[in-house]
């Protein structure tokens, strides 16, 4: 960003500004790569809602390559792009997937979290793998709980945990049936899950599958402590 602009003594850099035009720009902002890409999708004929492109920012975390490599497969899917597409063609990031999966198992929806364990499985990411995550979006929601016991509103939250509003409203939602005792009984199970697969050899994809299946009669039919 500007260093190629100005550099002069690498051999490479000049022979790049023989045949191309070197733009120095600022970095984006959210709103800048959006608009940028509403109006690339313009020039190639084919429309695309706010709603869909928004969701393609977020799920490629901003990176500029990404978010225009996105947008070209799109393309080449449909000339009408929508939400359904973006479901379809552009990956969640590994992050928002185990979340999902921990929302669902809150939601007593054991079914759905275990389809996309097993499509996280599928794509490589083995259970050893995915522990950490579920350890921070646990604690997270812990630490949400905790902080609704004590009365706390939204913001108050969001501004202690540091976060986004929407994250803390999502998790009020996810840990309304559940208590802290228990989210802190979950991590402490998933935990002796991990040291019994490194130490003891046990299938890492066998438990994480049966920690999903017991997680209703285990976790969520219980009076809150």
């Amino acid at each position: 960003i500007g260093k190629l602009e100005s550099e002069k003594k690498n051999k490479i850099v000049a022979l790049l500004k023989e045949s191309s035009v070197i733009n120095v720009i600022d970095k984006l902002t959210k709103d800048d790569l959006i608009n940028m890409g509403m109006r690339y999708v313009g020039l190639k004929n084919c429309e695309i809602d706010r709603e869909s492109i928004e969701e393609i920012y977020l799920r490629v975390k901003g990176d500029y390559q990404t978010f225009f490599n996105s947008l070209d497969k799109l393309m080449t899917y449909t000339s009408k792009i929508r939400m359904c597409d973006v479901e379809l063609l552009v990956i969640k990031p590994l992050e928002d997937n185990v979340f999902g999966i921990i929302e669902l198992l809150f939601k007593n929806d054991v079914a759905k979290a275990m389809n996309l364990y097993k499509d996280l499985n599928k794509n490589g990411q083995d259970a050893i793998k995915l522990l950490p995550i579920f350890a921070s979006q646990l604690r997270f929601m812990y630490l949400v709980s905790t902080l609704i016991a004590s009365n706390k509103q939204d913001y108050e939250i969001a501004k202690e945990l540091n976060c986004n509003p929407y994250r803390v409203k999502f998790a009020r939602k996810s840990v309304a049936s559940i208590s802290p005792n228990t989210i802190l009984e979950i991590m402490s199970d998933l935990y002796e899950l991990e040291r019994h697969v490194k130490f003891d050899l046990d299938d890492a994809s066998m438990q994480m599958e049966l920690f999903i299946v017991n997680f209703r009669n285990k976790y969520l039919r219980r009076k809150a402590l």
